[in-house]
């Protein structure tokens, strides 16, 4: 797929495609203007359940109130990040899927619209939420399985040696760090909002930031369930917010390979200390909680040979 050169058709579809979606996303930019509906991003990470309040919102028919959208970069350099790292696997970005191309538009339209003369004069609400590192890792890396396991490599007959190599590949192709940077890299760089800056209340499970361009929810995942159904119709003005589940890894196609490979993979122990040591996991959970994430991972941690 790396090497494949898009063809003169291949190109004119994709002149198209990219012509319609901007139009597109024009068009409902400006009609939710003229209708006086408020904005409201959930601007995340990845893999940290904003699934769940996506799918909320529609089914608690918001959308008659506000517009939503989902973006994981708002700076140019997350949006290079996404494009370079995902042309890794397909090559040309006319080669993309077209979730992924639909992210990168859509995040780059919004970059240029949500400016922050606009943001200024019309403040949005951003929704973002914070999750224990290594298993939003795993869960990202199974989200984007066939960018770092080759098909060929699919080899379900022998499943001990496949799960050996989806944790070789695991190990070694995915991008680790991005939920210890995510925040300094992203909110801090695009709002100017320093979610590290000042305490997080842990116990509680969530905060809100109040910037000059926006004003920021943090939810902590592991407590989503609990405060999300107070806060989040207080942060928004609205009467209730119930959460509705989606996207349960469990329920993907990849559901048994993800399950197979939680239970049988081994981490190792510096792995489990750079990630619960980082300023990341530190400033969201408590010592308590930290031990309990040591000791899950601990049970499969790689035990060192004499």
């Amino acid at each position: 797929m790396k090497n494949k050169k898009p063809k003169i058709q291949e190109r004119i579809n994709f002149f198209l495609q990219e012509k319609i979606y901007f139009l597109k996303f024009n068009y409902r930019f400006w009609q939710a203007e003229l209708q006086g509906k408020e904005r409201i991003i959930l601007y995340q990470m990845g893999k940290v359940g904003s699934s769940t309040i996506f799918k909320t919102f529609y089914k608690l028919g918001l959308d008659k109130k506000f517009v939503l959208h989902r973006v994981y970069y708002f700076t140019q350099e997350g949006i290079e990040f996404v494009e370079k790292y995902v042309g890794n696997t397909y090559g040309d970005f006319i080669n993309f899927p077209d979730s992924f191309k639909n992210q990168i538009w859509r995040s780059s339209l919004l970059k240029n619209k949500l400016d922050k003369n606009y943001l200024k004069n019309k403040k949005c609400k951003i929704i973002t939420i914070v999750r224990e590192p290594i298993s939003r890792n795993i869960s990202a890396f199974f989200q984007t399985l066939n960018w770092f396991v080759e098909k060929k490599e699919h080899d379900f007959s022998n499943k001990k040696a496949y799960l050996q190599e989806v944790a070789r590949c695991f190990w070694e192709k995915y991008p680790h760090d991005i939920p210890l940077t995510w925040f300094d890299d992203e909110p801090k760089r695009a709002l100017e909002i320093d979610v590290f800056a000042s305490e997080f209340p842990k116990s509680k499970g969530y905060k809100i930031y109040r910037g000059d361009y926006a004003d920021l929810l943090l939810l902590k995942l592991e407590k989503l369930n609990e405060c999300s159904q107070k806060v989040i119709p207080e942060f928004l003005g609205i009467n209730n917010f119930v959460l509705d589940n989606a996207n349960v890894g469990q329920r993907k196609q990849y559901a048994d390979t993800y399950t197979d490979l939680l239970k049988s993979i081994i981490v190792p122990d510096s792995y489990i200390d750079k990630m619960y040591d980082s300023k990341y996991t530190k400033h969201f959970y408590s010592d308590q909680e930290i031990e309990v994430f040591t000791q899950k991972w601990l049970k499969k941690s790689a035990k060192p040979t004499n």
